[in-house]
């Protein structure tokens, strides 16, 4: 912040500390689903909410008429203010790359690399009867705030919502160099998160050095899966059954060899 002597504490940061703060006061269990302070990383794509078109607005994207009104809109406009954000952020300390991590950019990988032209695109596989269960209980304790909330109806929405998602993604990813992506799966990568970032590291060419791998193995071994309590969910709380999950993403899951059980 101008005017700020060096070493002196920035008032923005104290800000979203008390933000934070007062979130988790009102909603502690959301720290099992999505855990942040003010000094983690975030979803990046929260900095679209600017632009008031993105899929991270929170439970929006899930609401009619916005819901339908996202889905065609040109995401060209939003895109461009991002990545204006992302270079003023670096504009005083820049790096040699960003790690941006959002489930949100699925709408639009086809734009994400016309906005960042050497963008490497890591993609996540997971058994979709876990992410859809996982995925409603984050949206029906973001919804509870509302004053009536029917949490059967969320899991055909959320379905929808996710699966539309996948499609374009899906869609844009065929006209992409086979080589810009790299497919993780879930499981491994929670067995062996080292392990995937070397593998990650080398699919795209990147340098990791000793220092590097070093901070990445020590960041596993003070975050465990299930440092700030088990997340548990159930597709029946939402609405679903497994088999209509199964036969909704059947061509993803068919594709990729995801497991479905």
């Amino acid at each position: 912040m101008e005017g700020l002597p060096p070493g002196a504490p920035d008032p923005r940061r104290d800000a979203l500390r008390k933000l934070n703060e007062r979130d988790r006061a009102k909603n502690p269990d959301f720290d099992k689903i999505h855990y942040v302070t003010v000094d983690m990383p975030e979803e990046c794509v929260l900095l679209q909410a600017h632009a008031f078109c993105d899929a991270q607005m929170g439970i929006e994207p899930l609401m009619e008429p916005y819901g339908s009104w996202f889905q065609r809109q040109d995401l060209r406009p939003a895109y461009r203010y991002y990545a204006d954000l992302l270079r003023l952020l670096q504009w005083q300390r820049p790096g040699e790359r960003w790690l941006l991590k959002s489930p949100a950019h699925l709408w639009a990988l086809d734009v994400l690399v016309e906005m960042f032209p050497d963008a490497c695109i890591l993609w996540t596989h997971r058994n979709p009867l876990e992410i859809l269960a996982s995925y409603c209980s984050m949206m029906a304790m973001l919804m509870a705030i509302r004053s009536s909330f029917d949490p059967k109806a969320l899991g055909p929405t959320v379905l929808e919502y996710l699966a539309r998602s996948l499609e374009r993604a899906l869609a844009a990813r065929d006209r992409l160099a086979p080589e810009r992506v790299l497919d993780v799966d879930y499981r491994a990568l929670v067995a062996d998160p080292l392990a995937a970032a070397r593998a990650a590291y080398g699919h795209f060419g990147l340098p990791l050095d000793a220092a590097a791998e070093a901070a990445l193995a020590a960041h596993v071994r003070a975050n465990p899966q299930g440092k700030h309590g088990a997340h548990r969910y159930a597709l029946e709380e939402y609405g679903l059954d497994a088999e209509r999950v199964r036969e909704r993403l059947r061509a993803y899951t068919e594709r990729f060899a995801v497991p479905a059980v």
